[in-house]
């Protein structure tokens, strides 16, 4: 199969600029008051999903997150998680060691996505299957966001992905039994289980940190080429290394992004739910920056 042709030939800096506004945009969408409710309390603070229409909605851009972007753009085939640990390597805006407080969340939602943990008593009576299932944080996240997202038909990558989840459990099964085991999964993930509920706190919190490392990391990009007019009318001075008509209105869309502070304020999540009762966690394994 040919590779698609490029929709733009981008250098580095136009690349990072389309990150971090897909990443803005997906944050945004699941990161404000319309679809969660925080309560804080003296030991931290508890999310909720209005409805449970907020949550599937949630998972679903969730997965986009932890997914790659669309061919066309040039950009590495990695998730955007991993595009953003990029940026952090290599950052075009980074002024005074801005990008030290986009590292930080960066690398510890990385890390977090990466940690093996068991999932006790998993009980998938479709396939007659009860297991203490070994898997990441990224797996039961990308599986159960997909199954929110794509009807039965187009969902035999993740039976496919369950299959290998299950092969490294010790378990064989058919490709079929897999995909028809995916609906006691979302039981599991959304329903009486509701796993994703209990981790909403943890998850949010990393998301918003990454929103608010991408805030500050921005600020002296935003402070150099903010240029105030009459009737309050303004511009920006868009770098010059930016030669694409198309990615100069990105960097405008991001600045005005940055023009505001993030919906929610940073918090701590409460010790009560930073675990759910079902989950044993193990530390990760993998090179932290």
């Amino acid at each position: 199969m040919k590779n698609k042709p490029l929709l733009f030939s981008l250098n580095e800096l136009e690349k990072e600029i389309l990150i971090l506004k897909a990443a803005i945009d997906i944050i945004d969408s699941i990161v404000n008051y319309n679809s969660l409710d925080i309560h804080h309390f003296e030991h931290g603070s508890v999310v909720r999903f209005k409805t449970n229409i907020h949550q599937e909605y949630f998972s679903i851009y969730l997965v986009d997150f932890l997914s790659m972007p669309a061919s066309g753009f040039g950009l590495k085939k990695s998730s955007y998680i991993s595009l953003l640990n990029d940026v952090c390597s290599s950052p075009a805006f980074d002024k005074d060691n801005s990008i030290a407080y986009l590292i930080k969340p960066v690398t510890e939602f990385y890390n977090w996505l990466e940690t093996e943990i068991t999932i006790k008593q998993l009980w998938f009576p479709t396939i007659n299957l009860k297991i203490d299932l070994k898997i990441t944080y990224l797996e039961f996240l990308y599986i159960g966001g997909n199954v929110s997202k794509h009807n039965f038909t187009r969902l035999s990558a993740c039976a496919t992905k369950m299959q290998r989840i299950l092969k490294d459990n010790n378990v064989n099964k058919e490709t079929m039994e897999c995909l028809l085991a995916l609906e006691d999964y979302q039981n599991w993930f959304h329903g009486e289980g509701n796993i994703l509920g209990h981790l909403s706190s943890t998850i949010v919190k990393y998301l918003n940190n990454i929103r608010w490392g991408i805030h500050h990391y921005l600020q002296p990009e935003f402070l150099r080429s903010y240029t105030s007019g009459k009737e309050r009318t303004y511009s920006y001075n868009s770098p010059s290394t930016i030669l694409n008509p198309t990615i100069k209105f990105c960097y405008w869309d991001l600045m005005n992004s940055i023009r505001r502070n993030p919906y929610i304020p940073e918090f701590e999540v409460s010790r009560h739910y930073r675990h759910h009762p079902l989950i044993v966690q193990y530390s990760y394994q993998g090179n932290s920056r």
